[in-house]
């Protein structure tokens, strides 16, 4: 009689941040699975959040349901998408949960708790700590199979070669809902009647102003932007008529910027979701966006070249948009904790 093969299961409870680095966070654990068809089931607690706002397969969604105790934690956290964030009951119920999971697995002869790299304001947590954690590395292999259960969290847990390797697989995976790319399609296909060339335009600003140093180096204003949009409006002329598509995470002034910016339907202070925005920015031909992991997502998503904006006395040149998986990794060595 064939033995069954076992399935090791890893869970991850938390590494840093809001949407952008939770789908980032995912996407390697996801290229990770698909390296390895049918030796792991992952469970993600830091996702569940967000899941409601995806067309998870239902692979996916059976890996949030798998086991009574997951099944029932997956519905106490799950976000309401009318409202569009975890209520502060919520993430108190995911952070005990994430700490007795560390301690179980920690505790249990056949289990272990990783804590790789930094897991920012989250605090007594249990288990083994290193630095960084390639998934693409034979040993790591060995010895995430070696155990039934390993509980992971912290922000350095990467594989660079299988998301590169698989990326078409956890795009489709990790596809937003149509509830919102409906929206996002009809947007710009309006805007791809009037321009021949699209530049997306990624503004983080909010909680850039209050936060260290490290991270305010990368706060521009939104004349700052204004200025970049006329240089790229004249660096892509060849490509005919050049429009833009603007998302913020703070209400903009229209005023500043020319009759060819349009304002996602998702921006701050506007009437739409910001998942929309993340869908126009994918469907646009480059993204400008500063250090931030959304606006990498949607480079990700819609498969197209990235200009980091990094340092305010930049000049934008058609040449300076690179590989968004290239632009990933710079946002990612620049050591930020990204949106």
């Amino acid at each position: 009689m064939q033995t069954r093969h076992r399935k090791a299961l890893l869970i991850y409870t938390h590494g840093a941040g809001r949407l952008g680095n939770q789908l980032f966070a995912y996407a390697h654990l996801l290229a990770f699975s698909e390296e390895h068809p049918g030796d792991y089931d992952i469970f993600n607690l830091a996702f569940i959040p967000y899941s409601t706002f995806f067309a998870l397969p239902d692979q996916l969604k059976s890996a949030l349901h798998q086991h009574p105790l997951l099944r029932y934690l997956t519905s106490l956290v799950e976000v309401d998408p009318k409202k569009g964030k975890i209520s502060i009951l919520q993430e108190k119920v995911m952070v005990n949960c994430a700490r007795l999971m560390h301690i179980y697995a920690a505790a249990m002869s056949k289990g272990q708790s990783l804590i790789v790299g930094d897991i920012y304001y989250w605090s007594f947590i249990v288990g083994e700590r290193i630095t960084y954690l390639d998934l693409a590395l034979p040993q790591v292999v060995e010895r995430l199979q070696g155990k039934e259960v390993s509980v992971l969290a912290g922000w350095g847990i990467r594989s660079w070669s299988l998301l590169e390797k698989h990326g078409e697989a956890v795009r489709k995976k990790l596809a937003v809902h149509p509830r919102y790319t409906a929206i996002a399609q009809s947007f710009m296909d309006n805007l791809r009647e009037r321009y021949d060339f699209l530049v997306g335009v990624a503004i983080r600003q909010g909680d850039y102003r209050t936060s260290a140093a490290v991270y305010q180096r990368f706060l521009f204003e939104s004349d700052q932007y204004a200025r970049w949009i006329v240089q790229a409006d004249h660096a892509f002329a060849d490509k005919g008529r050049v429009g833009f598509v603007l998302t913020a995470d703070e209400p903009q002034n229209a005023d500043l910027f020319g009759k060819n910016v349009h304002f996602s339907t998702g921006i701050a202070g506007g009437k739409g979701h910001y998942l929309e925005s993340l869908v126009e920015l994918s469907l646009c031909d480059v993204l400008m966006t500063s250090a931030t992991t959304f606006g990498g997502w949607a480079a990700f998503v819609g498969n197209i070249p990235v200009i980091p904006l990094v340092n305010s006395a930049q000049v934008i040149q058609p040449e300076d948009s690179i590989h968004y998986l290239k632009a990933l990794r710079l946002f990612d060595d620049l050591g930020n904790k990204l949106w």
